[in-house]
């Protein structure tokens, strides 16, 4: 098997926390929105690797992961998890990326969204926005 990467679609009754990836060499879609999550290590399962992930990332532990689905593309292979944000935007402690936002439908479906941090518009990961399109499309609302 290929990389496996889990991702957390955490989500408030109407919008969705993206992250603004940083703009660093080597890694995947430098400088696009995407979801918060991470690389799995050695021995870990998807829940233990989004839960670490999610903590180093924006400071917290998140109850409620639910499995949302699994997605292979690219040599990656991605467990995708699910749960509401139970915390307001000024809880957030960001650890990792360029700024992150709390986004509506609309702006997922256009596929970019402005970065005050960054100063201009920034384009989706291609793969997260489908993701979200995929949740959308199966029930969330």
């Amino acid at each position: 098997m290929g990389v496996s990467v889990t991702l957390a679609i955490l989500y408030t009754p109407k919008q969705f926390l993206i992250q603004l990836r940083d703009d660093t060499p080597g890694i995947v879609y430098p400088n696009h929105w995407g979801l918060f999550g991470g690389h799995m290590e050695e021995n870990e399962t998807p829940k233990q690797t989004i839960h670490r992930e999610l903590k180093e990332e924006i400071g917290i532990y998140i109850d409620g992961l639910k499995h949302f689905c699994d997605y292979e593309l690219e040599g990656r292979f991605r467990h995708v998890f699910a749960a509401p944000l139970t915390i307001s935007t000024e809880e957030i402690i960001l650890g990792e990326g360029l700024d992150f936002a709390l986004v509506d439908k609309s702006i997922i479906e256009l596929g970019e969204h402005y970065s005050s941090i960054g100063n201009r518009v920034y384009p989706f990961v291609p793969f997260v926005r489908e993701v979200l399109l995929d949740f959308l499309a199966k029930g969330y609302d």
